[in-house]
């Protein structure tokens, strides 16, 4: 486990799109205020998500461009071990934005919130796993269609009550993830590496 955290660590730093989404998102709300703009908290939460999804692609990219995946099958990992590892990291990242914002994220969420943001970024995982799965080289096309998927069902959610969020998020979550299981485990992706 500790050889994943490292390869993912290397990753993540070195992930420069990624960083460059996470600069901005860590000073987004400052220059919204600088500049007298108003700044909705749904804009806020999709911007969030663009950073996880553009660190979650891109780490899923990496994997199977550079072939980490066949790395990761040949040193036995499992499934749950790799994504838990990538979780956590996006996880790190949406952290990070949100206790510098944090005067925004109090004034504008509450504590509720967890409950459907956190099935959701494991559910975003699950999505882009598949997504790197099906690309098959169209990775540009995949991420732009799964990006617009995902930003289509965060406003949907937004329309939700926040108890109907999170019930919504974690059936999703486990029913994608079931997904990105099976097909982590499955020929076509294997034959694909």
């Amino acid at each position: 486990m500790l050889v994943l955290f490292r390869k993912e660590l290397k990753d993540f730093l070195n992930n420069y799109k990624s960083w460059l989404f996470f600069l901005i998102m860590l000073t987004l709300v400052y220059i919204f205020r600088i500049l007298a703009w108003k700044l909705d908290s749904e804009f806020f939460i999709c911007f969030i998500l663009m950073c996880v999804c553009q660190y979650l692609y891109d780490s899923y990219l990496t994997d199977t461009t550079s072939k980490g995946s066949i790395f990761l099958h040949n040193i036995d990992m499992r499934f749950f071990q790799v994504f838990v590892v990538k979780i956590l990291f996006a996880l790190f990242q949406a952290l990070v934005i949100v206790l510098v914002n944090t005067p925004y994220v109090v004034q504008h969420f509450s504590l509720a919130d967890i409950l459907w943001f956190l099935p959701l970024v494991v559910a975003i995982a699950a999505i882009m796993q598949l997504a790197m799965v099906f690309a098959r080289g169209a990775e540009i096309a995949s991420a732009l269609i799964t990006t617009c998927i995902i930003f289509a069902g965060v406003f949907l959610l937004l329309t939700l009550s926040t108890l109907m969020r999170a019930g919504v998020t974690m059936a999703a979550a486990i029913i994608l993830v079931r997904l990105a299981y099976r097909s982590f485990n499955s020929l076509r992706y294997r034959t694909q590496l």
